[in-house]
């Protein structure tokens, strides 16, 4: 069930992305040679520079992949 959960936060992550056009500007804002990084108390800059690429890794996928339907949510309810 968690894989299921998993497979629709990173979908929908991308189906967000991409209604809102957002995409791009998100990439370049997650670049690690250009962002600025600060610690916080419940997350240190290096703890949030060594998730970026995980966040990355949900960004990238098949044009195609963006209209796969979500198995626990729906996008209404996203936005919502």
């Amino acid at each position: 069930m968690s894989s299921l959960y998993h497979n629709d936060f990173r979908l929908m992550n991308g189906k967000l992305l991409a209604h809102y056009k957002f995409t791009d500007a998100m990439r370049q804002a997650l670049d690690p040679n250009t962002a600025e990084v600060m610690d916080l108390d419940e997350v240190k800059s290096r703890e949030a520079i060594e998730f970026v690429p995980a966040v990355v890794g949900d960004m990238t996928y098949e044009e195609q992949v963006i209209h796969e339907p979500l198995n626990v949510f729906s996008l209404i309810q996203i936005k919502g």
